[in-house]
């Protein structure tokens, strides 16, 4: 697990390391910095569901990023900010109320 200010700053951290890996692919910088930046963003979520505490393993892997890249202090930001909103429990049955054909908000189910 990973503590935040809010409930969701770590799932915010690794959405905005992704979109400054995308950032910096697209405009062709480092291989290296884009492999070591892809390398933390696979570890991040394993620290997120890990049912330990590894808040600071997280951190350190956001500081290092953004040491390497300033890009990458959104992702801090993220990590740090109180407005992300902790998404709402899921209900059992919640997804029951799909209709035949239908694949949830993102397309992604079914």
């Amino acid at each position: 697990m990973v503590r935040s200010a809010n409930g969701k700053g770590a799932q915010a951290a690794l959405t905005a390391v992704l979109a400054e890996i995308r950032a910096l692919v697209s405009e062709g910088d480092s291989l290296s910095l884009v492999a070591k930046a892809l390398d933390y963003a696979e570890y991040m979520p394993l620290l997120i569901a890990d049912p330990n505490d590894r808040t600071d393993d997280f951190r350190a892997l956001v500081e290092e990023l953004v040491a390497a890249h300033s890009g990458f202090a959104d992702a801090l930001r993220e990590l740090e900010s109180p407005t992300n909103q902790a998404p709402p429990p899921v209900s059992a049955g919640m997804l029951d109320s799909l209709g035949p054909g239908e694949s949830g908000e993102f397309g992604m189910l079914a």
